[in-house]
């Protein structure tokens, strides 16, 4: 599999000072529009991941799962929102651009690393999985690639393991009982 089994992905050119629309006419940012994500800090719109592979942890298998927990968290949580957002992956919270080499020599190049990624998405989302709602690319600063996933507020609600993530703040979390019930309520009149 490549980036052509998956057409919303879409490579960006790098060297391009200006934004392209997609398929889906959503803007594609350049390097310059990242740095203003990144100067601005995370938020309720944004959020900083430094890898999808790892994440904290105490042996190896721990810091794999819960690197791809905290990206399929943070695109539940986003998806979820009224105003969607922005995953930035290769950024640390610290607002240094650190880049994936990393993350692509664990899963032997840059292609595996993205067919992995999508396998987690379609996997962690099932039916509700949808391109349409994200809006994934490449963006590079110089020799390091952020990997950019623009997720949509969804129009139904997306559970995650059966929990549902909504974005408070800068972070993501989840909501139960009648928090989630009113949330989803007043979030989603479509379904009432």
């Amino acid at each position: 599999n490549s980036t052509a089994d998956y057409p919303w992905i879409k490579k960006k050119n790098i060297n391009s000072k200006q934004s392209k629309i997609n398929n889906s006419k959503i803007l594609e940012k350049n390097i310059d529009d990242i740095r203003v994500l990144i100067s601005k800090d995370e938020s309720s719109t944004c959020e900083f991941k430094e890898s999808a592979v790892w994440g904290p942890g105490s042996s190896d298998k721990a810091r794999i799962d819960m690197g791809k927990f905290q990206i399929l968290k943070a695109i539940a949580g986003f998806s979820n929102s009224k105003k969607g957002g922005v995953l930035l992956i290769g950024v640390s919270d610290d607002k240094k651009i650190i880049g994936l080499e990393k993350d692509f020599h664990h899963r032997q190049n840059k292609d595996k690393w993205m067919q992995i990624l999508i396998g987690n998405l379609k996997k962690a989302f099932g039916e509700d999985f949808s391109p349409s709602w994200l809006n994934q690319y490449f963006v590079s600063d110089e020799d390091r690639d952020i990997y950019v996933i623009e997720i949509s507020p969804n129009s139904e609600p997306i559970f995650l393991d059966d929990a549902f993530y909504v974005r408070d703040g800068n972070t993501t979390k989840p909501l139960t009982g009648k928090a989630q019930y009113s949330f989803i309520f007043n979030r989603f009149p479509n379904l009432n």
